[in-house]
């Protein structure tokens, strides 16, 4: 018999011992998170996903953030810059965010670090927002090659 796993095998931790050990029956913990945000009614509100390992939950909570506490369209939402926590190094802010955080973010006792490297690593959040007149709307992270299209 050959089974083919996919490629979620590297999700599994190598020690025997871990809880995330490979063994029969048993799944890789993952972040991923596809997410959709309903209405009181129980209609659609947003439906929202990214790419991006351990960093999906915070880079999908920011945009949904910015969304429902900030009313910013869910474009202008996907746009703005993103930190998140690393448990070994601290906070990591990309490189687009205001530089005066990190005096004051440091103040506060976080160790923080600016990411400089592929605008990729802080995701790829494609979105759909639908609006209460029934027409939906796109969004599409530039942070990667995403594009919204509809029909």
């Amino acid at each position: 018999y050959g089974f083919v796993l996919n490629d979620a095998m590297a999700d599994f931790a190598a020690d025997a011992d871990s809880v995330n050990a490979v063994k029969s029956g048993s799944e890789p913990l993952s972040s991923m998170s596809p997410t959709i945000i309903l209405n009181e009614d129980g209609s659609p509100f947003l439906v929202i996903g990214t790419p991006g390992g351990s960093r999906i939950v915070s880079l999908l909570t920011q945009v949904i953030s910015n969304v429902i506490d900030y009313d910013l369209s869910i474009e202008d939402a996907i746009k703005q810059p993103r930190i998140y926590d690393k448990p070994d190094t601290g906070l990591v802010l990309e490189d687009t965010v205001d530089s005066s955080l990190i005096p004051k973010l440091s103040s506060m006792g976080h160790m923080v670090s600016v990411y400089e490297g592929e605008p990729k690593h802080f995701g790829s959040v494609q979105a759909v927002m639908y609006k209460k007149d029934g027409t939906m709307v796109g969004g599409a992270d530039e942070r990667r090659d995403g594009k919204a299209l509809g029909y």
